[in-house]
């Protein structure tokens, strides 16, 4: 049976500083994490705990490895449940004028209910750290949603040919919707890729590159499903070499699934239909579906909150948006 990983990777405009405190210091972390705080004295083999806002312990664990401000690995259980334990890796990589933080969480117990339990949390959690940094406001992460919720997989997971990626925005699905279907916003948050939709069943689909990077070609699809406001699903045509086109089982699917929860909207992509070869392991780069939506979906989000999207000097690091498969 396989294990079951979670890997969730944003890009905030902040430090390795802020963005480790943010984690580590109750003062930082009740603001965004719905009250909760974090505490501990952060060195290797010490006692943390998880606490709400009444100080009861809800989670609890040791810090097994703790490198400010780089890395910091956590074991992590229900303090009713200390058998049913496993682990919170948090890396943060300086990139440019930003972080990029990626939380992983795996060493799940057989048979363990807690994967599912924080498969929908993290997400939250993390959204509301990228906002609260760069704004200096979280997000209610207890929100509920207004309407009925897309049946839930888990988020920002690579399984069974498909790539979920989760995040919460303050925005109105008006805006978000707008900005995932018009081409001048397109180029502001995708790194100058302009997408052309006609917004119908059955209308074209596609994902232009910017000048000087024709050679990344263009992503032509169908439009499957269109609900403005609320639902986009079309086909994409990857740019293969033909090794690859020849073991791809038709076009693979995406889907954008907007959901709004008060004063903020839940955007779920689902990339279906995907290929072993279409995920990239190493994370210092945008290439794969992988490493490349992450990075896309950060920009939107620092877009719609902030009014500036992240961005990447030409050639300043090894993680080059031009190479993206997203």
């Amino acid at each position: 049976m396989k294990k079951t990983k979670l890997v969730y990777t944003t890009y905030i405009r902040s430090t390795s500083k802020k963005t480790w405190d943010a984690i580590s210091k109750p003062e930082f972390t009740r603001q965004y994490w719905g009250g909760m705080t974090n505490v501990s004295d952060w060195k290797k083999g010490a006692k943390w705990e998880h606490l709400n806002p009444d100080n009861e312990v809800w989670i609890t664990g040791e810090v097994v490895e703790s490198t400010p401000p780089k890395r910091l690995v956590l074991t992590w259980a229900d303090p009713d449940d200390l058998k049913d334990r496993s682990r919170v890796t948090f890396e943060i990589e300086p990139v440019e004028d930003m972080v990029c933080l990626t939380v992983t969480h795996d060493n799940f117990k057989a048979g363990s209910k807690m994967a599912e339990k924080v498969s929908g949390g993290w997400p939250r959690v993390l959204s509301s750290m990228k906002t609260f940094l760069e704004t200096g406001k979280g997000l209610n992460i207890f929100c509920k949603s207004r309407t009925t919720e897309p049946k839930s997989r888990k988020e920002n997971s690579m399984e069974n040919k498909e790539f979920i990626y989760a995040t919460f925005i303050r925005t109105t699905p008006e805006k978000l919707w707008e900005a995932l279907t018009n081409g001048d916003f397109s180029e502001k948050y995708w790194f100058g890729f302009r997408i052309e939709v006609e917004l119908k069943a059955g209308g074209t689909v596609r994902i232009l590159p910017p000048k000087g990077m024709e050679q990344h070609g263009d992503h032509k699809g169908k439009v499957l499903v269109c609900e403005p406001g609320r639902k986009l699903v079309y086909t994409w045509q990857q740019n293969d070499p033909p090794e690859i086109a020849r073991k791809r089982d038709g076009l693979s699917r995406v889907t954008y699934e907007l959901t709004p929860m008060g004063p903020q909207v839940k955007f779920r992509l689902i990339h279906e239909n995907l290929l072993p070869e279409d995920v990239e392991q190493d994370p210092n780069t945008f290439k794969g579906i992988n490493n490349g939506w992450p990075a896309v979906i950060s920009s939107l989000k620092s877009l719609l909150e902030t009014g500036e999207p992240i961005a990447f000097a030409a050639g300043g690091c090894s993680a080059k948006p031009a190479e993206s498969r997203a």
